[in-house]
């Protein structure tokens, strides 16, 4: 059924670029749920890559759920929705994080970046939902400061993890970084589309890396 133009959220220009993000979302979404369940059940011998590839599926899912019931509701409802939206980036972010640390890291180090994001995630998550008026500029910090986390055990990321699995990693930070160059430029018809066609290269990069990752634990 069209989606007359009163019902469009601001943020889409036309039906179209609508229908566009549609198919993205619906995409991420299949990622997250099959994608997810796939790699779990190929986890299945190894009760802590189940437990990080559970966290990880629901990063996932949470992120693109609670984008597309922010950009597809209508627009009186989306004030309220679009807290959720920035809520599920924190969760996606830490759920990233949890795979590649348990592989990487050893000891107290380990739990000490898992607690780290965690609990920053956690506090992200928790004041965009009860913390109104907080500055643009100070989501901005938290959401770097998260996404860069990594860089703090770097040596030990690239000495504990293939080859192949970095470059993955790193292509997905890449699809994230140069997706937000679209998002910013409101004027694109297309501009949300696109973006979250760059987020969903990005999760999809990180899911080929943990899926590498698994490979020894069962066959190809």
């Amino acid at each position: 059924m069209p989606v007359p133009p009163s019902a469009l959220a601001p943020h889409y220009k036309t039906p179209s670029a609508r229908r566009a993000d549609v198919v993205v979302h619906a995409a991420g979404l299949f990622l997250a749920i099959v994608g997810g369940a796939w790699m779990i059940w190929r986890a299945h011998a190894n009760g802590t890559m189940v437990l990080a590839t559970c966290v990880y599926a629901l990063g996932l899912l949470v992120m693109f759920a609670c984008s597309a019931a922010y950009n597809f509701a209508p627009p009186q409802r989306q004030p309220m929705l679009r807290k959720f939206d920035h809520a599920g980036i924190f969760v996606m972010i830490a759920g990233s994080y949890t795979p590649f640390f348990l592989l990487a890291l050893d000891g107290s180090w380990r739990w000490a970046m898992i607690l780290s994001v965690w609990g920053v995630a956690s506090f992200g998550v928790f004041a965009k939902l009860f913390l109104p008026g907080i500055a643009k500029g100070f989501w901005v910090a938290i959401y770097l400061l998260l996404g860069w986390a990594g860089i703090v055990v770097i040596k030990q990321i690239v000495a504990g993890l293939d080859s192949t699995v970095l470059w993955l990693i790193a292509a997905g930070g890449a699809f994230y970084t140069v997706g937000v160059g679209f998002y910013v430029r409101k004027s694109m018809v297309y501009n949300r589309a696109i973006w979250h066609a760059h987020v969903l290269g990005g999760a999809l990069s990180h899911w080929c890396a943990i899926w590498l990752c698994l490979r020894p634990m069962g066959e190809v």
